[in-house]
């Protein structure tokens, strides 16, 4: 095989690799488009398809050189690079522009550029296609001008990504696109450089082929980039949306807690008004039901307060935490009849969050005491503290009422209860959780069913 056939053979395989990975992402990238409908990836996905037929056409040139068939069939693999070099920078500049403006480019406006795009390519392929004698001014226009095209389109994307405010300085996903873009920008720049040398005589056939493999690796880049880009523009609307819900949660549920009062205040003097015992009986349900109702809210105020919390690094006494619980809890309904068991002789210190640590053990106190078994003999609640090399084992037991196994795996979701007639909202346990992931614990449980349960909070001290 000779000079010639090799670097054939090579641009073959560089452009057999671009066309897999342009389809790969055109592909992912149309995938994402329908999942998240997002118009800018749309754009993409269009981009990488003009890449994809960028590629068919030039192995479409390049195969002549080593199979040596007709040379006048390269005219349609010369115009189907011509448009997939001149789509895939239309729509590479179209979506990019939706993403950093946050717009959506219409229907119209898209099929008019891809129109234009689509004549200026076939002109630009056309233009001195039959004639032999102005085969400079051929080259020049084709792969010159394409390059040059593709080169000021990436550059320019690159820099509006870059110094988009979009994302902040800290998007490593736009920086990497951003410097992909600008870096492949050149690349095509170059190419048009070297469309000059070769006009002026210079042999350029080792320059190209090491411009494919920059290529290849490029585009590599690029895609990875954009993958990168949408995940943190999903962070960003995402973080947007939450932002949104908690401020409408927390304001929906304050101002349900002034009517819930005048309620409960109606409800009071209605039985101050009556001496009916039927009538009082049905004023002390509403007032179970609206005090119940409130408890929920209560709870929902409660979580999207703490969520907003930052995870702060106290020295902590247990001893003196449990014994600020309990206080709290002593009137709770049954639980002067409960026996609490804890080692109050040792002392125990642990470095946590405070109030993450608080509203754990508040909760499987509270529960504790709640679903507890008074007709037992000996009703307890035992609370064991446990640390070894900085990590922290707290373990609530009772023998209560227990919980039964097939609700085991469900209890610590939000707004779930065991039945219809448990008692509370059913965010206990769920902002149980939820504390114990803030100060990177977990919390388990193993229970049987009228015996009791036991909740084990395990966790590493916060360094």
């Amino acid at each position: 095989m000779n000079y010639q056939g090799e670097l054939s053979l090579r641009l073959l395989s560089l452009y057999g690799a671009q066309i897999g990975l342009a389809a790969i992402f055109a592909f992912n990238f149309f995938y994402f488009s329908r999942v998240y409908s997002r118009s800018f990836l749309s754009k993409w996905s269009i981009s990488w398809i003009g890449l994809f037929l960028f590629g068919i056409g030039m192995m479409y040139v390049t195969w002549p050189g080593f199979l040596e068939l007709p040379t006048e069939l390269k005219l349609i693999g010369t115009i189907t690079h011509m448009i997939g070099g001149l789509i895939q920078a239309s729509f590479l500049a179209l979506g990019t522009y939706e993403l950093v403006k946050h717009v959506h480019v219409e229907k119209q406006t898209s099929l008019l550029i891809g129109v234009i795009t689509l004549i200026t390519a076939v002109t630009l392929a056309l233009i001195y296609a039959f004639d032999d004698a102005r085969y400079t001014e051929r080259y020049i226009l084709r792969i010159g001008v394409r390059s040059l095209i593709l080169g000021v389109v990436y550059i320019t994307c690159g820099f509006f990504a870059i110094y988009s405010r979009r994302f902040g300085l800290e998007s490593y996903g736009k920086r990497l696109l951003g410097i992909a873009f600008i870096s492949y920008g050149l690349a095509q720049t170059g190419y048009f450089i070297t469309v000059i040398l070769v006009v002026n005589g210079i042999d350029a056939s080792i320059i190209l082929s090491v411009y494919g493999v920059i290529d290849l690796f490029l585009m590599t880049v690029m895609g990875l980039g954009m993958v990168m880009w949408l995940l943190e523009d999903e962070r960003l609307k995402l973080k947007s949306t939450n932002a949104d819900l908690d401020k409408f949660l927390y304001s929906t549920s304050h101002d349900l807690r002034a009517p819930i009062a005048s309620v409960l205040g109606l409800a009071h003097v209605a039985k101050l008004e009556t001496n009916d015992d039927k009538m009082i009986s049905y004023f002390d349900m509403v007032e179970a039901r609206v005090k119940k109702l409130d408890e929920v809210i209560g709870d929902i105020l409660y979580y999207s307060k703490n969520n907003k919390q930052e995870v702060k690094k106290d020295k902590v006494d247990f001893n003196a935490l449990l014994n600020e619980v309990v206080t709290d809890l002593k009137f709770n309904k049954g639980a002067s009849k409960i026996r609490l068991i804890f080692d109050k002789e040792t002392e125990h210190f642990t470095i946590c969050d405070t109030a993450q640590l608080k509203i754990i053990l508040n909760n499987l106190l509270a529960n504790a005491v709640k679903y507890h078994d008074l007709k037992k003999k000996d009703p307890f609640i035992e609370v064991v503290f446990e640390k070894r090399k900085g990590k922290v084992n707290i373990t609530v037991n009772d023998n209560g009422a227990g919980i039964a196994s097939d609700h085991l795996e469900k209890i610590f979701e939000m707004f779930y209860r065991a039945s219809a007639d448990s008692d509370g909202s059913g965010l206990g346990l769920f902002i149980v959780k939820e504390a114990a992931k803030k100060i990177g614990g977990e919390i388990k449980v193993s229970s049987i069913f009228r015996e009791g349960s036991s909740f084990k909070l395990t966790y590493e001290e916060l360094a």
